[in-house]
């Protein structure tokens, strides 16, 4: 059996294909299968991937387009390998990639999951995503943190637990699924890109969500929210003012209040948490932090909310822009006759 299966949905992605495949057959660990599924595609495609031999190739052509998640979960299915492995067919991997990432799962039995910082084709821009399980499971809260194309996941923790990706979420079924995983194991992230990710209009990630699925995601969100906080004994409304805290929308100045009381209580109160209780603390109060950047419009009222846990714990830079910004954008409030 390999040691890893690589699941790759195709469509329409001639333009790019042969480099994200030959990215993943001259890899340096070469013990792997790859999964290519050609769902409906009316381009090319099927033709270049026809004209590849090699016989870790397990290439499935679909006449009718399926939609990507269904062909994953199939692939969930199917695979033999003892790690998952995600490519897209427009990316391309680092030939070390494999190396890497099988090594340090097969070190840490602790971690489930690894994946990489990427960096954009044709711009060279690298997104630092963060490293390692704490940052990563703090930064769900606000945001996805891990890169779904670069990963490696132990195929072990999706079958015991039943985990699959749920089309209802797309195109966030892997932010959905890393909240699935989150209680299973410890996340990583490798600090060099590992990935070449390409940006163009048919990217999914880009696709604008129904209004159902921004629905779902907003779920999925509060549910890890949720979860992370389950020791607290936050009320519903306190779940709530987190989620608004961690969206980063602005915010007037009773929300501000609001957010302030409800994290000064947290803080008080010390829980215990899946990481290091002052590393939420410090994370929360950033959080705070920048929705006061983002209401500068209050005026001073903003600089003096954004340093309510100490100015020392905010770099004295920003502190100078949150000021300079708080003047400077100051909108005093008009009344009418």
């Amino acid at each position: 059996m390999p040691a890893i299966s690589v699941l790759m949905p195709v469509y329409n992605a001639g333009q790019f294909l042969k480099e994200a495949v030959d990215s993943i057959l001259n890899q340096t660990f070469t013990d792997f299968e790859f999964l290519i599924f050609n769902d409906g595609s009316t381009d090319d495609s099927k033709k270049i991937l026809s004209a590849y031999t090699d016989p870790r190739i397990r290439l499935m052509n679909f006449d009718i387009n399926q939609g990507y998640v269904p062909l994953l979960n199939l692939g969930l299915e199917i695979a033999r390998g003892e790690y998952i492995a995600r490519m897209d067919a427009d990316d391309v991997s680092a030939v070390t990639r494999f190396q890497k990432q099988y090594e340090f799962l097969q070190q840490h039995p602790d971690y489930i999951l690894c994946g990489s910082r990427y960096t954009i084709i044709g711009t060279g821009r690298k997104f630092n995503l963060p490293i390692d399980d704490h940052e990563i499971k703090l930064r769900m809260l606000c945001s996805n943190p891990l890169c779904h194309p670069s990963i490696l996941v132990r195929k072990e923790i999706l079958s015991r637990n039943n985990i699959r990706y749920d089309e209802r979420h797309m195109p966030s079924e892997d932010f959905e699924m890393w909240t699935q995983l989150s209680d299973f194991g410890k996340f990583y992230n490798f600090s060099e890109s590992l990935l070449f990710y390409r940006l163009h209009n048919n990217n999914i990630s880009f696709r604008k969500q129904t209004q159902e699925q921004e629905g779902f995601f907003r779920l999925t969100r509060k549910k890890y929210i949720s979860k992370f906080f389950r020791n607290t004994g936050l009320t519903d409304f306190g779940e709530a003012t987190l989620y608004e805290l961690f969206s980063g929308n602005y915010s007037d100045y009773k929300d501000l209040l609001k957010f302030r009381d409800l994290l000064q209580k947290i803080i008080k109160a010390n829980y215990r948490y899946a990481v290091r209780s002052d590393e939420v603390h410090s994370f929360l109060e950033q959080c705070y932090f920048n929705q006061c950047t983002a209401s500068t419009r209050l005026g001073i009222k903003a600089f003096l909310l954004g340093n309510e846990f100490g100015f020392y714990k905010i770099p004295w830079m920003l502190n100078l822009k949150l000021l300079i910004k708080s003047v400077i954008r100051y909108q005093p409030i008009s009344f009418r006759s």
